[in-house]
C-alpha cells in the first residue's frame, strides 16, 4: 500500500507506466448504452417476427423456436444489469465482472436453441444427430463449470486478500476458453 499526499491510503499502487485515476475513471458506459439501445430492440423485433411467422403463417413451431425466447430474456437481463451498473456508477471492472457472471447463464440457451435447430435441419444424418446430442449434453456441463469459475473469482475478489488474488487471476484465459468453445460449437 502507498500513502497519498493528503495522508489517505491507496488500496494498491498503480502499475508501472500507469497512473491511478479516481476522479474520472475509465468507463465504457456510453458504448454500452449505444450498443444496447440499438441491438436489443432489433433482437426483440427479430424474435417476435420469428415466433409470429412460425406460429401464425407457417404453422410449424419447433423446440428451437420456443428456446429462442430464453436467449431473448437473457439479453434483456444482461442489458438491465448493464444499465443499472452504469446508473449506479460502478467501475469498469465491476461492470465486466458482473456481466461475466451473467454470460454463461445467457449463452447456454442460445447454444441450446442452435443445437435444436441443427437437429431439426440435419437430424436425418445419424452421425450429425449424435454430434447434436453430444453438443446438447456438453453445453450445460461446460457453462455450469464456467459459472462456478466466475462465481469463485467474484467471491475471491470480495475477500480481504482481493488485491493479491485479483492480480494473480488471469480472466483472459477464461474468456479465451469460452470463446474457443463458442466457435467450435457454432459449427
Amino acid at each position: 500500500m502507498s500513502s497519498t499526499l493528503d495522508g489517505s491510503v491507496d488500496s494498491i499502487s498503480a502499475l508501472a507506466g500507469t497512473e491511478s485515476n479516481f476522479v474520472d475513471p475509465q468507463t465504457v458506459a456510453s458504448s454500452l448504452i449505444a450498443v444496447n439501445s440499438i441491438f436489443l430492440p432489433l433482437m426483440l423485433i427479430a424474435v417476435t417476427i420469428r415466433i409470429y411467422v412460425k406460429s401464425y403463417i407457417v404453422h410449424a413451431v419447433g423446440w428451437d423456436d420456443y428456446t429462442c425466447i430464453l436467449p431473448a430474456m437473457g439479453a434483456i437481463t444482461h442489458t438491465t444489469v448493464s444499465m443499472v451498473l452504469i446508473h449506479l456508477g460502478a467501475s469498469l471492472s465491476a461492470q465486466l465482472e458482473s456481466l461475466a457472471i451473467i454470460y454463461p447463464i445467457g449463452i447456454f440457451p442460445v447454444k441450446l436453441s442452435n443445437f435444436l435447430l441443427y437437429f431439426r435441419l440435419f437430424g436425418v444424418n445419424k452421425t450429425f444427430r449424435y454430434l447434436v446430442y453430444f453438443g446438447i449434453a456438453f453445453q450445460p456441463i461446460f457453462y455450469t463449470a464456467m459459472l462456478v469459475v466466475e462465481l469463485s473469482l467474484t467471491v475471491h475478489c470480495v475477500s480481504i486478500n482481493a488485491i493479491e488474488i485479483a492480480l494473480g487471476n488471469d480472466n483472459n484465459t477464461i474468456i479465451m476458453i469460452q470463446g474457443a468453445v463458442n466457435v467450435v460449437t457454432d459449427f
